[in-house]
């Protein structure tokens, strides 16, 4: 290959595209790194494709604590820093996405309140692999430290990374985090053990809410969803069961 056209291939492939997108209901206008086709279509579709969850963040007390569990590349964390003005913690254990995640929060100047970290939430602390369908940002269907699908069935990947795992009560009482009073979950089938990692935090009152995306057929995870309603909490909406389908719940503290 003649020099001068891998400098200019160099060049288009270093080049930073991004796409903006308006909010419907605000003047607020955010824009995102659309390095991969799957980054461009999140973006696209970030207010109609996943609605529940921008109508949950919208509805965030002003100045509270949301911790994003499986951030991906911060569009959930974003729009709740700027839109709802809360203070947010993303965690993020794949790097490509994690790339695009801080991209992003300096993209939006949200670097003030948004606050990325590059590890996994689990059930202990442990160094592990964390399993990679893809090299992409915006992928997902990773898996720390099990080679499983998000159905819990064994699965082969074709690449790995290695990374670091705490649990949510770890972060609170040892590291100093606050408290959070919104938290989401989506981790591609591996929320129950962020879950048993919370038993503390699900405890406190100024826990708020949960939202957390998971297959409702598979059985460790109907045990997790009675597992959250016994810490005095009730489910304010889910969908009906599909099979091999995972849906956003959303838990609400019962008022006493």
């Amino acid at each position: 290959m003649e020099l001068e056209t891998f400098k200019e291939k160099l060049k288009n492939k270093e080049e930073n595209l991004f796409a903006s997108m308006d909010d419907p209901l605000s003047e607020n206008v955010y824009s995102f790194d659309i390095s991969s086709d799957i980054n461009f279509a999140d973006v696209n579709t970030m207010f109609t494709k996943d609605h529940k969850t921008v109508s949950w963040i919208r509805s965030f007390k002003k100045n509270s604590v949301f911790f994003d569990i499986g951030a991906g590349v911060g569009i959930n964390s974003i729009f709740a820093g700027i839109h709802s003005k809360v203070k947010v913690y993303s965690f993020e254990p794949e790097a490509s996405n994690y790339n695009s995640l801080v991209k992003n929060i300096f993209i939006n100047k949200s670097n003030e309140n948004v606050f990325p970290y590059n590890i996994a939430l689990n059930d202990e602390t442990k160094f592990a692999k964390l399993y990679l369908s893809q090299f992409k940002s915006g992928s997902s269907n990773h898996m720390f430290d099990e080679s499983v699908d998000s159905s819990l069935n064994p699965a082969n990947f074709p690449y790995y990374q290695h990374g670091f795992s705490l649990t949510i009560d770890e972060l609170v009482e040892n590291f100093d985090f606050p408290v959070p009073n919104y938290i989401k979950i989506d981790v591609d089938g591996l929320e129950n053990k962020i879950i048993k990692g919370s038993k503390n935090i699900l405890k406190e009152e100024s826990l708020l809410s949960l939202q957390v995306k998971t297959n409702q057929n598979v059985s460790i995870n109907k045990k997790m969803i009675e597992f959250i309603k016994k810490y005095n909490f009730e489910i304010l909406e889910m969908n009906e069961l599909n099979e091999n389908h995972s849906d956003n719940i959303v838990f609400i503290r019962k008022k006493t």
